[in-house]
């Protein structure tokens, strides 16, 4: 199957962010892009020829973060104390310097420096230093940063969701024509807004399949046939594989393991239902950028797999695979989403992963779990929304923990499951910071969910950051 091409395919002007094991690296990208300027993630392992063929306006360089040892061999970027002072244009990758680009050097520092003092290195090199526990918006506030993007590398600030769309649309109806397409639609915001850019593109060409793997949200098949089948009229095939789910994942304790499972049972009921249109041979999927840092494809560590990355079967039927939003952060693919005219509850809906609720499901996975989970997240979700808080967070769910315990119930004796609550705050859901919920809420959900699903006794609140942790338990 022909992999979509790793050259970027953004007409906009460009920045490209090299990421040094840098905390900051992808906020800032990500607040570039809020600039309306197109910015590209990669390692200090660039190449010259991965330069030229990037057409990039200019390059910020982030170096490490003083927690990272002196040389950092999947970097290859020097740090010392002396930074501070002098030799670091010695420190800068060879590739860097055999541009003619416009280059500012990030450095964090806890020297006794000037607050964003500017160094000049060379007639395009520069280097601005920050305090160490510095964010993004501390970093960005005297606008070094932004006059580098815009007047030293004069980037052109049109890169938008609306630009965006007609570029998109405009480039998959010449690169699709009349070929038959089927989508690969999780009932997500991001395989939503893939689905639906494309189906802006080639209309009736589109068939969406969406199978219900039995691990979905409480009520989320008839939202989908509701808004995505009957509302925008696309071409929606649903197929009830439930039990061909359980059956495949019986037992399957491990969470990679569970991913693959799922995405490669996904992608054969795909093969089976694409054989039923014939000539269809080119797979959409929702892929977004923090999908493709995070598995490693763009130069990064592995952090996790998905089943629309890393977990891809090596021998699937589809010719070419389509990708429309490889490139956007989630919060650009929100945007492009109310562009496109999707309801608002929809595109702003929690975040939900490929595999569904198998990765909410600690242990093993079964019919009754599952059942579980989807009431006490549906519990959770409910509240949040009377509080009038289901937009406040930008992500939150229920996790079904194998773990069980001793409780009371009408005054008898119970052994029944412990639920964890997840929520967090997050810009670019590469990092995030926990969700400080009203504790009158959490009491009114704890309640409902001890009292409305009989087979949980205990609910827990996850207080974990990103990092340590990941968003997801799984």
């Amino acid at each position: 199957m022909t992999q979509p091409k790793n050259s970027i395919d953004i007409r906009h002007d460009k920045i490209l962010v090299i990421d040094a094991a840098n905390r900051l690296t992808r906020m800032l990208a990500n607040q570039i892009r809020d600039w309306q300027v197109f910015t590209v993630i990669h390692t200090a392992k660039v190449r010259p020829a991965e330069l030229a063929a990037g057409n990039y306006r200019g390059i910020i360089l982030a170096a490490p973060d003083p927690e990272h040892s002196e040389l950092d061999p999947n970097y290859d970027l020097y740090r010392s104390p002396e930074l501070a002072t002098a030799g670091f244009a010695e420190a800068i990758p060879e590739a860097l310097l055999q541009t003619d680009l416009p280059l500012l050097w990030l450095i964090p520092t806890a020297a006794q420096v000037e607050f964003f003092r500017l160094i000049e290195l060379s007639d395009r090199v520069s280097a601005v230093f920050y305090p160490v526990d510095a964010t993004v918006a501390q970093l960005t506030a005297n606008g070094i940063i932004r006059d580098f993007v815009l007047k030293t590398c004069g980037c052109a600030a049109d890169w938008s969701a609306e630009n965006f769309i007609e570029d998109t649309v405009t480039r998959l109806r010449a690169e699709l024509g009349s070929r038959q397409v089927i989508c690969a639609f999780s009932g997500g915001v991001d395989s939503a807004v893939a689905a639906v850019l494309v189906h802006r593109a080639i209309g009736r060409n589109l068939t969406c399949i969406f199978v219900d793997h039995g691990l979905m949200r409480l009520n989320e098949p008839e939202d989908v046939e509701r808004v995505y089948g009957r509302g925008f009229g696309m071409n929606l095939v649903c197929v009830n594989a439930r039990q061909r789910f359980y059956a495949k994942l019986a037992d399957v304790v491990d969470p990679e393991e569970k991913r693959r499972i799922i995405g490669a049972e996904f992608i054969r009921i795909f093969e089976e239902e694409a054989a039923k249109f014939g000539d269809a041979d080119c797979l959409v999927q929702g892929t977004i950028y923090p999908d493709i840092v995070e598995s490693g494809s763009a130069g990064g560590k592995l952090v996790k797999s998905h089943h629309n990355v890393g977990g891809l079967p090596d021998n699937m039927q589809f010719k070419q695979l389509i990708e429309p939003l490889r490139w956007l952060f989630k919060n650009e693919v929100r945007s492009v989403g109310l562009a496109l005219g999707i309801p608002k509850e929809q595109v702003m809906r929690q975040p939900f992963p490929g595999p569904g609720l198998g990765v909410r499901i600690i242990g093993a996975i079964t019919e009754e779990r599952a059942d579980i989970l989807r009431a006490a997240d549906a519990i959770f979700r409910e509240e949040l929304a009377a509080a009038g808080l289901a937009y406040e967070y930008s992500q939150y769910f229920a996790v079904l923990t194998d773990m069980r315990s001793v409780g009371v119930r009408a005054a008898s004796r119970t052994y029944d499951y412990t639920v964890a609550l997840r929520a967090v705050r997050t810009g670019d859901f590469m990092t995030a910071a926990i969700a400080e919920i009203p504790y009158p809420v959490l009491h009114r959900v704890v309640a409902r969910i001890t009292g409305e699903v009989p087979q949980v006794n205990r609910v827990v609140y996850d207080i974990t950051g990103k990092p340590p942790a990941t968003i997801e338990w799984e």
